[in-house]
């Protein structure tokens, strides 16, 4: 048991570093920064994670592979699919995906959200 925590709180570190928010890049040292930094960052892991997890559950599963798990964690599903409303916010000015995530974090149903 103490193992799997372990290895959860190891997965958080690989998600905030290089297989997501690329933490180790930004060469702060200030601790009163790092502390702000770290806080935004957690706030945009359990955005991301919920969203992977709205999207498996709502949109589209993620592959399971032949030993069980899934192919890719929902983190990534949820990052990449956060960053992909953004651009489309940004480039486009398409807000229905962007209006979906943000659902998400109010804990609202995003599939019942009304797009202006």
């Amino acid at each position: 048991q103490d193992y799997a925590l372990r290895w959860e709180i190891e997965t958080l570190f690989s998600c905030l570093k290089g297989r997501g928010f690329n933490l180790e890049n930004t060469r702060l040292t200030d601790p009163r920064r790092v502390k702000k930094l770290i806080a935004v960052l957690a706030i945009s892991f359990c955005w991301c994670y919920l969203t992977g997890e709205w999207q498996h559950n709502q949109k589209k599963a993620i592959k399971i592979k032949k030993h069980g798990r899934l192919s890719m964690s929902l983190f990534r599903y949820g990052l990449d699919y956060v960053q992909m409303a953004i651009q489309r916010l940004i480039g486009f000015g398409k807000k229905e995906e962007f209006k979906e995530i943000l659902a998400i974090l109010r804990k609202q149903n995003p599939d019942r959200i009304r797009v202006l």
